[in-house]
């Protein structure tokens, strides 16, 4: 499939605030999550609080491929991407030329920071460093059996190697980013942030309970994900993985 395609399936909403227009929401990576959906009342109202904020979209965007982990005298932290990964992040930077951003934010390491660095240059826009964008740390020494570990992390959320970081904390952590930009940018807009594979499913996690240690391993590189805040609460809008709205209600 053409990554162009890929990428405004993966981000397509139905409605005239879609977020990449000319889309139909039908395909591969497409739709709209099958969101609990507030109902009228009989007066026409919808329950719930009266909203009081604008609209913030986050683009959530999974690093491109980073050179691998075994490359000498490179520390994971400094990863950069690879000849490839950077071709992605060219590519995707490409496809949402178009689009209005109103602020981009990544966490510290290098292949989060590089892949949204070329979308943000080409705007003209200051990459903002939130360290807890970080990937949560599985563990503080090289694993043999790094694999189990992670799904015995998804299975039991409070567990943790020593001195790591267990999944509820990650989770934590990545909620709470979200409210701080919610209460950033009250006025609304579009932020991209740029994240890794762990910590980006963590948080849909925490609006989608059905985010699991599978959909965490197919997740690609790089990866985008929609998610926007009504004015009253965070709803996942679209991305990898993630199916048409038609067939979620």
């Amino acid at each position: 499939m053409d990554a162009s395609v890929r990428w405004r399936r993966a981000l397509s909403a139905s409605g005239p605030d879609s977020l990449l227009p000319g889309t139909d929401g039908a395909g591969e990576f497409a739709g709209l999550v099958g969101a609990p959906v507030d109902r009228p009342r009989p007066d026409g109202r919808l329950e719930g609080v009266t909203a009081t904020l604008a609209p913030l979209d986050v683009i959530l965007v999974r690093h491109a491929e980073p050179v691998a982990v075994s490359t000498p005298s490179v520390l994971d932290d400094e990863r950069p991407l690879s000849e490839a990964g950077r071709a992605a992040a060219e590519e995707l930077a490409t496809e949402l030329e178009g689009y209005r951003v109103t602020a981009v934010y990544s966490s510290p390491y290098a292949r989060a920071l590089e892949t949204v660095t070329i979308l943000a240059r080409r705007r003209g826009l200051e990459v903002h460093v939130l360290t807890d964008l970080r990937e949560r740390r599985l563990s503080l020494e090289p694993l043999d059996a790094w694999r189990e570990t992670l799904e015995q992390a998804w299975t039991d959320a409070d567990f943790a190697l020593p001195g790591a970081e267990s999944g509820r904390e990650a989770q934590r952590r990545a909620v709470a980013i979200l409210d701080l930009l919610r209460s950033r940018h009250p006025d609304g807009g579009r932020l991209v942030l740029g994240s890794h594979g762990n910590l980006i499913s963590l948080m849909l996690q925490a609006l989608e309970p059905g985010v699991d240690y599978a959909f965490h391993m197919a997740m690609p590189m790089p990866a985008i994900y929609r998610l926007t805040h009504d004015g009253r609460r965070w709803r996942v809008m679209g991305g990898h993985g993630f199916r048409p709205v038609e067939e979620a209600e």
